[in-house]
């Protein structure tokens, strides 16, 4: 029987598990280093990466945090935000099978706290991200930021408002 010569590499860069994979590694190290550890549970992390991939729902042309994000390479023009709704109920389900990745690869760890389950980085994690130097995560981290500044202060209610009216912009970008 032949022998499978097994890939030295954890990523592979044709793989949007990976490119997912390198988004979450990413928001968990920023909201570590931030010391939000509120955010650090599987809800939040979904919810700040879908807006933070789709910022064009939270800010509007005029806005510095817009301009900056152009700067980035962030576009408006992307199909994904006319049907922003079904998207982001969709990435929950397939983030699910990015963090059993991520755990199975020893890159993140989950711990209970207060019936919680909260998911840190683990060394090789951290490691990883610190590896990072592609434009599109720098831009992808200060999207992150941008959105990390109007939730940190918010309840869980008023975060599920902030949800509610950015997903209903998604009506600005459709197609006549």
């Amino acid at each position: 029987m032949r022998e499978i010569k097994r890939n030295k590499y954890i990523f592979s860069i044709y793989d949007e598990v990976t490119f997912t994979s390198a988004r979450i590694l990413n928001l968990i190290y920023k909201i570590e280093k931030d010391n939000l550890n509120r955010f650090l549970r599987f809800e939040y992390i979904n919810y700040i990466d879908f807006f933070a991939s789709h910022p064009f729902l939270v800010f509007e042309r005029g806005q510095k945090e817009y301009r900056d994000l152009r700067y980035y390479g962030f576009t408006d023009s992307s199909l994904e935000y006319i049907n922003s709704k079904y998207i982001f109920s969709n990435q929950r389900e397939k983030l699910k099978h990015v963090f059993a990745f991520l755990i199975s690869k020893d890159l993140i760890k989950l711990e209970f706290e207060k019936k919680l389950i909260i998911y840190h980085l683990t060394d090789l994690g951290s490691g990883i991200v610190l590896k990072f130097t592609n434009d599109y995560y720098k831009g992808y981290i200060k999207s992150v930021e941008y959105i990390l500044k109007i939730i940190k202060m918010a309840n869980q209610k008023e975060i599920k408002e902030y949800q509610e009216t950015w997903l209903n912009n998604s009506s600005k970008f459709a197609i006549i």
